[in-house]
């Protein structure tokens, strides 16, 4: 299944958590601004004249709070695969990037589309930023490091680079 990608975000359409597809179901129920998963179905609760910008921002608190969840969890356990910390991680709307990682600062920034994708899209993301406070680039030491700590990490970028 292919996530839907439109400006209208109505009941029908599909959307990912953690990988898994939902079809997304439209309701209002008056002033209550919920979005949760009910069986295979990831139910929106909105305000019956809700716009596309509204429902959207709906939909990406929803995602930031998903993501808030786990990160911790991960941020903990991909530190002790990596050796090294961050002084914070936070979570942005990206365009072009899973994530970053300002060197100086210790601050890593995660995609907020990650909460779509499988939780070893996270973990490889997150393993990477990481592997930059020992590496700015690319590089072929890079790519040693990367390799230490997450063997399968060519066939997660990959996966996630594809959906």
């Amino acid at each position: 299944m292919k996530e839907t990608k439109i400006n209208e975000i109505k009941s029908g359409q599909v959307y990912y958590l953690w990988g898994k597809p939902y079809t997304l179901k439209v309701i209002h129920l008056g002033e209550c601004h919920d979005v949760y998963i009910q069986g295979d179905d990831l139910i929106l609760n909105t305000k019956k004249d809700s716009n596309f910008v509204e429902r959207e921002k709906q939909l990406d608190r929803w995602y930031r709070n998903q993501l808030k969840r786990v990160l911790p969890e991960v941020l903990h356990r991909c530190e002790k695969i990596v050796g090294k910390t961050a002084r914070e991680c936070r979570i942005k709307k990206m365009k072009t990037r899973w994530g970053t990682c300002n060197i100086i600062e210790r601050r890593i920034w995660i995609n907020l589309q990650l909460a779509k994708k499988t939780p070893d899209c996270l973990d490889y993301v997150m393993i990477h930023e990481l592997t930059h406070l020992y590496e700015r680039g690319h590089g072929p030491r890079f790519k040693a490091y990367m390799d230490e700590f997450y063997p399968n990490w060519r066939s997660v970028k990959k996966h996630l680079n594809e959906s």
